[in-house]
């Protein structure tokens, strides 16, 4: 029984097992169902985080990205347009590297008309973009700025030539703008080595080897044979070596070499054109007037120019930096391997990088509204500026008149400084160009303080820049130029106010005659072909030279009181002006009139004599003489130079009522020019003293001591002399009245074989502090480089400040381009009378 009882518990048992078995069998898959619906939750939830986190990086992107669709699809837009248009570009931007450095702004503008003119006939696509825009970037440009390069045009157009030619090149630089840049451009890479330097080809060897910049400058008219391997710079670069003085010399592919030459209009041979890349930096009338806008304010308002400076710099910082980030954006998105919403790195740095981004847009609007309010401060100026640069073109063109007559622009600059100085109301003295001045004020209350009497101020500067440059130009002039220079800046300054036209101008100096006019008026642009047409557009150009043509209408009855030439110059200006319309009518019919001119000692103080009782007497006319002007002349007032033209007669009015007091001031030196040419010279003393005063009209003394006071030691002093004129004796009186003794002074004449007793006397007095007096430099001229090289050591090195240069030369174009303008000059005559000024001071006790 007990064993039975036994056995039923184990089979019990057994059984309970078996369902135990298949209980933990049962928890056995739920607890595996269990894992899974745990692993599932797992993973959708960990789907869900990831679809999170996918969809805020979407969202970031989205809005990171956002302004870059615009412009990325604008720029394939751009590129689409862009790419069938590369064959005219390439080739008209080819064709500017090789051929447009040599020529001045309107030249290369027109031919870059003619090439796209050119293009468009024969059906090769171009762009209308300019030269710097297809071969430079706006970041390149503003990185050439900040190194130095003058804000203009003409100067960045240069700069693209230079950076983008495969030859070396040469440029005209006679103001050093080219070399200021170029010292910015290298920084401390570049060697300056004048090229007559004794150490020329060791220093081209030890550049070529090195890999550094040199720039040989001074230039002669033609270039060194010795120089002729090194320009071949292809060849160079492919041989990796070059032959100087018979001997190879490795070639490192850093080097650079540039050349650059004083001479305003050199002529070099064709040999050396081809071997080079000729570019013209010769300054101009936008760049000048930068220039000297910026001095004027720098030394007037610093902070400004500070402010200015220093929002330009950061601009272009932000610039490269903003344009780093959106390279950054598109290597980034094209480097993603896995997808991008993955990688969280990936849509970090894109978001810094857009953030960036846009705090920099931020920052460079606020800059362009900080910089307009600077600008438009600083245009209130832009009166003085604008006269300095007229000033500086008009001494400019005087080396036409005379080769004595070069005048530098660091010297002119000097005066301009010193006249704003001079007013006493500059922070800068006129030698501190670089300092930083630190203000503790309010810069804006500052400029409202400044504003209240800114228009008297400018007008003070103006007119004090004006007299100070001219004194001193016109003290370098003989007596017989001295009109014709204040002509020509008087003309130049209403030139720029539209007050003259070219026209004008062009009637005056050819004296109005007939043969002149058309070629003048029709063909005076900056550029035609003198080579013959083909007959069919030969007669293209005859139509359109026909319908441009203005009317000549020509008038008989010449009265018998004039000559033919005479007659023949007032139908011209009747015919092609609309100002003298009526102006043959009105001799015919007003005889009187022109023969109270013809036989006047003064015809243009005849002239504004009348006009000026005349404008008196519009209410109320007096009786008169039937010969005097104003009984024959219309009661009208003079009208401004700028209103002149206005209300001047149109080509449809009746020529009957013509009137000769609606000229202007220079249109009646135009009839004086025509009718009375022997009285042309007081005609422009007249005009000047109603341009400019009367000051203008008087030569003014010649002061030995100012001049020695106003100048440094590094600038010669030069008397430019006539024959019979020996400047000794005023050298030796102002060593009395500097109380110097007289072996202070020591006196050579330059002639043969005197040059190294010269160049040793010169050594000694430049330690030494003593005065040097070259006679009649013009005896020298084997010797005369030598000098020129004396002076560009003086320029560079700091002799001793008692130091002074004298020279003395007839008018001689031996004389080195570079002494005379370095020089400042005083122009020795013998005395013409009592009115002479050089001998007024002895009749004054």
């Amino acid at each position: 029984e007990s064993m039975e009882h036994l056995s039923n518990a184990k089979r019990a048992l057994e059984k309970k097992e078996e369902e135990l078995l298949g209980v933990l069998h049962e928890l056995e898959n739920l607890q595996a169902r269990y894992n899974n619906t745990r692993l599932d939750r797992d993973r959708l939830q960990n789907r869900i985080i990831q679809t999170k986190k996918r969809r805020d990086r979407a969202q970031i992107l989205i809005k990171a990205l956002s302004g870059e669709k615009v412009r990325w699809a604008d720029l394939v837009e751009e590129l689409n347009e862009t790419v069938p248009l590369l064959i005219g570009d390439t080739l008209i931007s080819s064709a500017a590297v090789v051929y447009f450095g040599v020529f001045t702004r309107p030249y290369r503008e027109r031919l870059l008309q003619k090439w796209r003119s050119s293009c468009n006939d024969m059906e090769i696509p171009l762009s209308n973009k300019s030269v710097e825009e297809i071969l430079s970037s706006q970041i390149e440009v503003q990185s050439w700025y900040t190194q130095g390069l003058q804000r203009d045009p003409f100067s960045t157009e240069n700069a693209v030539l230079l950076r983008n030619t495969h030859r070396w090149p040469l440029i005209i630089d006679p103001q050093g703008q080219g070399k200021k840049w170029l010292q910015g451009l290298e920084k401390n890479n570049l060697k300056i080595v004048p090229y007559n330097s004794s150490r020329i080809v060791l220093e081209i060897e030890q550049a070529v080897r090195m890999g550094t910049s040199i720039l040989f400058e001074g230039l002669p008219s033609y270039i060194d044979s010795t120089l002729y391997p090194i320009l071949d710079r292809r060849a160079c670069e492919l041989n990796g070596s070059v032959v100087l003085s018979d001997m190879e010399i490795e070639y490192n592919k850093n080097f650079r070499l540039y050349l650059s030459t004083n001479l305003s209009n050199p002529h070099y041979s064709p040999d050396d054109c081809i071997k080079v890349t000729i570019i013209n930096f010769v300054v101009t009338f936008s760049g000048l007037q930068e220039q000297l806008l910026s001095r004027v304010v720098k030394m007037e308002r610093p902070w400004l120019e500070q402010q200015k400076d220093e929002i330009l710099r950061k601009s272009y910082d932000d610039s490269v930096q903003l344009r780093h980030l959106e390279d950054t954006i598109l290597e980034t998105l094209s480097s993603v391997q896995t997808d991008i919403l993955d990688d969280e790195d990936l849509v970090n740095t894109l978001n810094v990088c857009k953030q960036t981004a846009e705090e920099i847009e931020v920052r460079v609007e606020e800059a362009k509204t900080m910089q307009n309010r600077i600008e438009y401060t600083r245009k209130k100026y832009l009166p003085v500026a604008t006269r300095g640069a007229i000033m500086y073109f008009v001494q400019s063109q005087l080396s036409n008149l005379n080769c004595m007559y070069n005048f530098s622009l660091e010297m002119f600059m000097k005066i301009f400084k010193t006249t704003i100085h001079s007013l006493g109301n500059s922070y800068l003295g006129p030698d501190e160009d670089d300092k930083i001045l630190a203000f503790n004020f309010n810069t804006a209350t500052r400029d409202k303080q400044l504003d209240f009497k800114i228009e008297k101020h400018i007008t003070d500067l103006v007119e004090n820049t004006t007299a100070n440059i001219h004194k001193h130009v016109v003290c370098s002039l003989y007596s017989r130029h001295h009109l014709v220079y204040t002509m020509m800046l008087c003309v130049k300054i209403l030139q720029h106010t539209n007050a003259i036209s070219d026209t004008e101008w062009d009637a005056f100096l050819h004296g109005g005659t007939l043969k002149h006019m058309p070629k003048l008026s029709l063909f005076g642009s900056v550029l035609e072909d003198d080579a013959p047409e083909k007959s069919s557009s030969k007669s293209k150009a005859a139509q359109k030279k026909t319908a441009t043509k203005p009317k000549r209408v020509q008038y008989s009855g010449k009265p018998i009181w004039l000559s033919t030439a005479q007659w023949e110059g007032c139908n011209m200006l009747d015919s092609t002006m609309p100002a003298f319309q009526g102006l043959t009518k009105h001799m015919q019919d007003k005889p009187e009139f022109w023969q109270a001119l013809m036989i006047s000692d003064n015809p243009y103080q005849l002239f504004d004599s009348t006009r000026s009782r005349s404008s008196s007497n519009v209410s109320h006319k007096s009786s008169r003489s039937e010969t005097s002007l104003d009984n024959i002349s219309e009661d009208t007032g003079d009208i401004g130079h700028s209103q002149s033209l206005s209300i001047l007669p149109s080509e449809t009015s009746p020529r009957l009522f013509w009137k000769w007091q609606n000229l202007s001031s220079f249109q009646r030196i135009m009839i004086i020019r025509v009718l009375r040419a022997d009285q042309i010279g007081s005609a422009a003393q007249g005009f000047i003293t109603h341009v400019l005063g009367e000051r203008y009209t008087s030569v003014p003394e010649q002061n030995l001591m100012n001049i020695f006071k106003n100048n440094k030691c590094q600038n010669p002093i030069l008397f430019i002399l006539s024959p019979g004129v020996d400047p000794t004796s005023k050298l030796q009186r102002l060593l009395k009245d500097l109380n110097e003794e007289d072996d202070m002074l020591e006196m050579l004449s330059v002639g043969r074989g005197q040059g190294p007793r010269i160049e040793e006397i010169l050594r000694s007095s430049m330690s030494r502090g003593r005065w040097v007096f070259l006679q009649n430099c013009h005896f020298g001229q084997s010797w005369l480089q030598n000098l020129q090289k004396i002076v560009y050591s003086m320029q560079l090195e700091k002799p001793n400040p008692k130091f002074r240069l004298w020279l003395s030369s007839l008018p001689d174009p031996a004389i080195p381009t570079d002494v005379v303008r370095h020089s400042v000059k005083v122009a020795m005559e013998q005395p013409q009378g009592i009115k002479r000024i050089s001998i007024k001071p002895s009749y004054q006790v």
